[in-house]
């Protein structure tokens, strides 16, 4: 009987062994990819400015006309100051989406604003390029404001004071208007001082290049919508522009969602029963504890060095080598972000099994020992 209560606990313990590691797979996913907190604080700890700025700088500089190249700093700016607000839309529709795709909502209803985002972009644009302005005018770099100046200089002297062209400067030739844009430019940058412009002259050039930034702002906004809707059927960006969902897709996600959660919460039942089991099987509160604590142990310690080879090695073979750097640590740290699960919960049951392991030590030695006559 003991022969057979010691391979039925060996046959348990070998079950509960392979439960373990496959419920370590499955609580990975479930703390990550099938998780909406992992995903928006993923997003809450990436600089999403640098991200934009190193992927621009590598893959769309040659796309940017060069009369306008000078102007990226400012839109990088204007990125850093709605960060926040991109951050937070996004965590909203993550978990939106999630609680449909997870079967918790029957509806899908993602609604992303946009009006307000267009006007807050436009004053915080218009506030860096006024912080840049006195450094682009004592730069001496050819390409820069200046070119995009003379680029459109007709319509840019209709906006400097009278008092710095002659009378009848409509009939010059856009060589000589230069000149006079030159004179004005070598004023202005004798009045700066700390790499600020007086108030008097800030309101004078507001007055003169305003209207065509907000003329320039606005066509570039036109097509932008006022609201994105992301419902079970469509994306719709605008009136034109829908893109329908495959539903039959959405809903097998669903499915398989709901399938494993099913199988999730049932490795969890099944490892309790097979503990139960492997209790049973000895009918020894020291044998059992510690057959357990040695399967704790030994899915700890060797899940614990799988995860840390996994931590230390994979990442060098990861394709990120063209990636910019920010891309490329981006790419490690997620890789890394997903792992931490599966080694804290290796790390927890190390920490079972050696308590587990102690307490049956402990209570070996607690026993009472009868004493013959």
């Amino acid at each position: 009987m003991t022969t057979f209560r010691n391979i039925l606990a060996g046959v348990l313990g070998f079950l509960l062994m392979f439960s373990l590691f496959l419920w370590g797979v499955f609580f990975t996913v479930k703390s990550t990819a099938l998780n909406p907190d992992f995903i928006s604080n993923r997003v809450e700890k990436t600089d999403i400015t640098q991200l934009a700025s190193d992927f621009s700088d590598e893959y769309f500089i040659e796309e940017i006309p060069e009369d306008m190249r000078f102007f990226k700093d400012v839109v990088y700016e204007v990125i850093a100051d709605h960060e926040p607000w991109l951050k937070e839309q996004f965590s909203s529709a993550v978990h939106k989406g999630y609680d449909y795709l997870l079967n918790k909502t029957d509806t899908l209803d993602i609604r992303i604003p946009l009006e307000d985002l267009k006007e807050s972009a436009r004053d915080s644009l218009w506030l860096h390029f006024m912080e840049k302005l006195p450094e682009w005018i004592s730069s001496s770099d050819d390409e820069g404001l200046k070119n995009l100046i003379y680029d459109n200089i007709y319509d840019f002297v209709e906006g400097i004071p009278p008092s710095y062209l002659p009378d009848e400067y409509s009939g010059l030739t856009e060589a000589q208007l230069r000149v006079y844009v030159d004179l004005y430019f070598e004023d202005i940058e004798e009045q700066i001082t700390d790499g600020h412009l007086p108030a008097y002259l800030e309101d004078e050039i507001e007055d003169a290049l305003l209207p065509y930034f907000n003329q320039y702002y606005d066509e570039i906004v036109e097509e932008v919508p006022s609201e994105i809707i992301i419902n079970e059927r469509n994306i719709i960006i605008s009136e034109d522009n829908i893109v329908s969902l495959d539903t039959e897709v959405l809903e097998t996600v669903r499915k398989w969602a709901g399938v494993f959660n099913a199988v999730f919460y049932a490795l969890i039942a099944l490892m309790v029963l097979l503990i139960a089991g492997i209790v049973l099987a000895y009918s020894n509160i020291k044998k059992s504890t510690g057959s357990i604590a040695k399967i704790f142990l030994v899915y700890g310690i060797s899940e614990f060095i799988a995860v840390m080879v996994a931590r230390y090695l994979v990442p060098g073979f990861l394709p990120t080598g063209d990636l910019p750097d920010s891309f490329q640590n981006l790419i490690t740290d997620t890789y890394t972000s997903i792992l931490n699960p599966l080694l804290w919960f290796s790390i927890g049951m190390m920490i079972a099994g050696a308590a587990l392991l102690a307490f049956s030590i402990f209570y070996r030695r607690g026993q009472v020992v009868e004493v013959e006559d």
